[in-house]
């Protein structure tokens, strides 16, 4: 998913909400229900209100959401554990 694909605000901004829990169910034996509960502002974290949405997945969307994840996980990870560069 490219970066312009992402929900934005009136000024452009990518909106982001943090996850506070997930749950997963396998429905039907052919797909699988994942529910995040998420905080839909800084109020909304700080007064511990989360709100939630379900998600029907195929399986194949499980094995790539999960590969994206991944990829995306250990990529901040490595950048997080980088060196920060000296600075004259």
């Amino acid at each position: 998913m490219s970066q312009n694909q992402f929900e934005t605000d009136h000024n452009g901004n990518i909106i982001m909400r943090p996850v506070a829990a997930w749950a997963t169910s396998l429905v039907a034996k052919i797909s699988l229900l994942v529910a995040f509960r998420y905080f839909d502002s800084p109020e909304a974290l700080e007064a511990d209100e989360s709100k939630s949405i379900q998600l029907l997945l195929t399986p194949e969307q499980c094995f790539s959401l999960a590969a994206d994840l991944t990829e995306g996980g250990v990529a901040a990870l490595a950048e997080s554990r980088s060196p920060e560069p000296l600075v004259h």
